[in-house]
């Protein structure tokens, strides 16, 4: 069961056993205490959904020392290799549930999964001893001693994988020596685990442009992934006049509440853009969705720090990249043009945000067809749509120019998907917008 609690000026969160009060030094994932509550929930989600072997280990060993004041002649860093030492000890047995070989594509997952559990747990452990040794109020015999028992118990872990997630391992091995073909940064957990592992699982959500990447393996897990995302980026956005706001999914709608109070509505349509934001019953009479105060103080900085909206009866979207949308501070109120595309083809347009009217409300408004962008144009940090269908991973996709090449004497584009990079030719892309 998860639970965010405030305490003066201050939040923290428990799960089953694990408070973030009393055990956040186990983990780097986790704080004592946050300054906002949706930052809270975040860490806490975070910590069930991708790290839950801190909390097993507590529930199943019962770590009540832990909730007890804590024994002077005891170190930190000792309580942490105890605290690891026993996630090794229950994934442990954990491996041993399991097959050496899968039988069915169930059990690769059950495998898959925790194969990652063991690997996230390694550059846990890699980063406490990078931390021990920049530690300056420990004593260097209890550091030396820490890391000691730290450095075997990633041997054992990679025993422990060498024998029960072989094929995983070798899978993993594969997929980073076809990444290492990109610039982007490598795990450091290869040579602790029998090869290098690198890759960052977490970097779905990096792109500003993270909205268009497909799954066809697990999209109700992804989907999960950009809704939470939508709710952390949504309550950031506001935290300043909410500081204890948090959000809540159920469906396609994303509720952005405080206490019993419903702030804000954000829809999301079945390819994951957001599709309208809209006031919560508990501002609805004060800030009504069509007047200047709502979009100012809600509609405007949530939408710029998603990145994205559905605009013009829901049929187009745009990216406001490193764009702001206007204020409406001092009259007379200016409009303001950005591009956009239309949802389920290649067409670009231009839509206007201005305000008018008595009393004065505000408007998002279609402006004039632009013609695309010639291919041979193409520029780095240009929005580009693969338009090859034999290129199964990437056909329907959208992302950014980060290179120009010339080889040859053609062209060619390194094109930054959110999680993978590709070199295409002309042939092969349209420009969306730049």
């Amino acid at each position: 069961m998860l639970r965010v609690f405030r305490n003066k000026n201050k939040f923290n969160f428990e799960a089953d056993n694990f408070s973030s009060l009393d055990h956040s030094f186990l983990t780097k994932h986790a704080e004592s205490e946050y300054r906002f509550a949706w930052e809270c929930l975040r860490d806490a989600k975070n910590l069930v959904k991708n790290h839950s072997y801190h909390i097993k280990a507590l529930n199943k060993l019962s770590f009540e020392d832990l909730q007890k004041p804590v024994i002077s002649d005891v170190s930190a860093s000792s309580r942490i290799c105890d605290h690891y030492s026993n996630i090794l000890d229950f994934l442990t047995d954990v491996a041993t549930g399991l097959s050496l070989k899968a039988k069915t594509k169930y059990e690769e997952r059950i495998k898959k999964v925790h194969y990652l559990e063991i690997k996230a747990v390694v550059k846990e452990i890699l980063f406490v001893i990078r931390n021990l040794k920049e530690d300056e109020v420990s004593e260097e015999k209890n550091k030396k001693e820490s890391e000691k028992r730290l450095n075997k118990i990633i041997k054992s872990f990679s025993k422990l994988v060498n024998k029960h997630y072989k094929k995983q391992l070798q899978d993993d091995i594969e997929e980073s020596k076809k990444a290492k073909e990109q610039p982007q940064q490598m795990g450091d957990l290869g040579g602790d685990l029998g090869g290098d592992l690198g890759g960052d699982l977490g970097g779905l959500l990096s792109s500003r442009y993270s909205p268009f990447i497909k799954t066809s393996e697990n999209k109700k897990v992804f989907s999960e992934e950009i809704f939470d995302h939508y709710g952390e980026k949504a309550c950031s956005a506001i935290e300043n006049k909410h500081d204890s706001c948090i959000w809540e999914v159920n469906n396609n709608l994303i509720k952005i509440t405080e206490g019993n109070k419903d702030i804000a509505y954000i829809y999301v349509d079945k390819d994951n853009f957001v599709e309208e934001i809209t006031p919560g019953d508990s501002i609805n009479n004060l800030f009504p969705y069509h007047s200047l105060e709502f979009y100012q103080s809600y509609w405007k900085p949530i939408v710029e720090s998603i990145g994205h909206c559905s605009v013009i009866n829901d049929n187009y979207i745009f990216f406001l990249g490193d764009k702001s949308l206007p204020d409406i501070e001092e009259p007379p109120f200016t409009s303001k043009n950005f591009n956009a595309f239309e949802k389920g083809s290649k067409k670009v347009c231009n839509f206007t945000v201005s305000f008018r009217g008595d009393p004065s409300s505000w408007f998002v408004e279609l402006d004039s067809k632009i013609e695309k962008k010639s291919n041979a144009e193409i520029k780095e940090g240009d929005i580009v749509l693969c338009n090859n269908k034999n290129l199964n991973s990437y056909y329907g996709r959208t992302g950014e120019v980060i290179q120009v090449n010339k080889h040859f004497g053609d062209l060619e584009f390194d094109i930054n998907f959110g999680n993978h990079i590709c070199r295409m030719t002309k042939e092969n892309i349209d420009v969306v917008f730049d």
